[in-house]
């Protein structure tokens, strides 16, 4: 008889096994008076007329995916693809043979920036087939959902600022309205040379990253992973502060400010570039690129490009759409 799968951690983790996003927020909460709440989200609350708000339900969400680790979650990542591929919002958990776990879990690695966005995006869509399988596309190559130099070249970069600057208003709105950004930040010149060589490895590292960004009233969550094994989602969920923690308006300046920079210079990368994607990713690429490094260098051209795949009006009942239930359908 094959042997079903059982978590285990990986020896790799950064934090204890036993420490998951949903733990760290209960400790953060214990460690707080009774019913404290911060004001902007208190008045949030309020506005939407719910005991919690849209940014703070997907939060909880998208961290419950990761309260028995990481591996577990590419197993229930896994089956949610599934769902969708099928048409449902009910989600068949299912037992999985050890040989088959293993293979899931490498292709859902939570360092990929893609597959941290394409979470976001599945929880936050609407209930409905079509919408779900085009959240599910999001830099997907199993769905012809990448990124090519076709589209770049016929395509304008997206402006992110004047984007997120609607969403605020939207937010700020008597309509209080939900806004989320998911953003690919494309290196368009590393791939045009993997392009040019059928998609082999050109021999230096891109820049290139995905990120999703929720707009509410009360504030904008961030989440993202690091393909340079920085930081994994799980990991960035977890952090004290920063990660997908709830962020001023006076944060987004600066944060806005950085990605700017990000999008509008052009030529080659800078000491000056790096401190922008640094303050706006957590990664430093200088100190993980070039000789001597963990990563090969960078393209000594340097040429962003902007794409972005928005959700509006996310509600809460969105958020609350799918149904999880344990079966035999994988046995």
């Amino acid at each position: 008889m094959d042997e079903y799968y059982t978590p285990t951690p990986f020896h790799s983790y950064n934090t204890p096994p036993n420490s998951t996003p949903t733990a760290i927020d209960a400790l953060l909460a214990a460690s707080l008076p009774p019913g404290t709440t911060d004001s902007s989200t208190a008045a949030a609350r309020l506005a939407y007329n719910l005991p919690f708000t849209p940014l703070e339900v997907l939060d909880r969400t998208i961290k419950s995916l990761f309260d028995f680790g990481p591996e577990e979650a590419s197993l229930k990542y896994s089956a949610l693809e599934d769902s969708v591929l099928r048409g449902t919002t009910v989600i068949d958990r299912g037992y999985v043979r050890s040989s088959l776990a293993r293979y899931i879990i490498e292709q859902y690695p939570w360092y990929d920036s893609k597959l941290a966005v394409r979470l976001a995006l599945l929880c936050a869509c609407k209930p409905d087939p079509h919408r779900m399988l085009e959240a599910m596309r999001f830099q997907n190559e199993k769905l012809a959902g990448v990124i090519t130099m076709h589209e770049v070249n016929s395509t304008p970069s997206a402006d992110l600022p004047s984007r997120f600057a609607l969403a605020k208003r939207e937010a700020l709105s008597e309509a209080a309205k939900v806004t989320v950004l998911c953003v690919s930040l494309i290196d368009a010149e590393c791939l045009e040379r993997k392009e040019a060589r059928n998609g082999q490895d050109t021999g230096f590292s891109s820049f290139s990253h995905n990120f999703a960004l929720v707009i509410g009233r009360e504030g904008w969550r961030m989440y993202q992973a690091c393909e340079k094994n920085e930081y994994r989602l799980d990991e960035w969920l977890m952090r004290i502060t920063g990660g997908s923690r709830l962020r001023s308006w006076g944060a987004a300046e600066g944060w806005i400010g950085g990605f700017r920079r990000i999008c509008e210079e052009k030529g080659t990368w800078t000491i000056r570039l790096n401190d922008a994607y640094t303050a706006c990713f957590d990664v430093d690429l200088d100190f993980l690129c070039g000789e001597g490094r963990p990563c090969p260098p960078l393209l000594p051209v340097y040429r962003p490009w902007i794409k972005i795949q928005q959700i509006s009006d996310v509600k809460v009942e969105d958020i609350c759409k799918f149904e999880w239930r344990v079966g035999r359908s994988w046995d």
